[in-house]
């Protein structure tokens, strides 16, 4: 089998990885959104590539580890995000509603989102 038709999902895959990276640089919520999607496409990737190959052979295996590398900075990225808001999260908690007996800034009460597919 050609090297390139057998790593084509492979390579889709982090290349949207790649792009979620590259999102994740300057996160907003408005990034987080389409980064989310774009996440979604690269699994959707995965799962076709898998579903077609089932295991990795011989040449697969260094596009995926390019795949691993771009998908834990993706995680880290995503992580540190997280972090950042939360922080940011537990100030407000504390400039709006004060600490808790604990110690612990105040809860912050935001609108809820909501996500229906069907």
């Amino acid at each position: 089998m050609d090297e390139a038709v057998a790593t084509g999902g492979l390579v889709e895959a982090r290349d949207a990885v790649e792009q979620v990276c590259r999102l994740l640089v300057t996160p907003s919520p408005a990034v987080l959104d389409r980064a989310a999607a774009v996440l979604e496409r690269a699994v959707g990737l995965m799962a076709d590539w898998l579903k077609k190959e089932g295991r990795p052979g011989e040449g697969q295996s260094t596009e995926l580890r390019h795949l691993r590398r771009a998908a834990a900075q993706a995680r880290a990225l995503l992580e540190k995000a997280a972090a950042f808001h939360a922080g940011w999260t537990a100030r407000l908690g504390s400039w709006t509603g004060g600490y808790q007996a604990g110690g612990e800034p105040a809860a912050v009460i935001r609108p809820g989102r909501i996500w229906v597919e069907g």
